[in-house]
């Protein structure tokens, strides 16, 4: 297991994939990209049947080097889906709301 990239064999074994869709977007000249990244949780179908709540979505990942962001969805004519950085203890609270459980909270750390 890698010491320098911690993230790099996180979900190695099963790789989480989200439900939305593609979404890449450039921030402070880094590129974040749903599809090279590990889901860790959302609230699509949060209700248990409905795919978006009010129109919208959410789905929070950590990519290969351990940074921590959230694609956020709309259903909305004319919306546009977006990405925002968030940090360490922001996404350990979005996961211990809406995650599995299955992770450990050091990753959140």
């Amino acid at each position: 297991r890698s010491t320098l990239f911690p993230y790099t064999t996180l979900f190695r074994s099963s790789r989480r994939k989200g439900h939305g869709r593609r979404v890449r977007q450039v921030i402070n000249g880094v590129l974040y990209d749903t599809y090279k990244a590990d889901m860790l949780c959302g609230d699509f179908f949060k209700d248990g049947a409905s795919e978006y709540t009010d129109g919208m979505a959410f789905e929070l990942y950590v990519d290969y080097f351990g940074r921590f962001f959230v694609a956020r969805y709309t259903e909305w004519e004319n919306g546009s889906d977006s990405i925002t950085t968030i940090g360490k203890e922001a996404a350990g609270k979005l996961y211990k709301k809406y995650g599995d459980g299955t992770l450990k909270d050091s990753i959140f750390i």
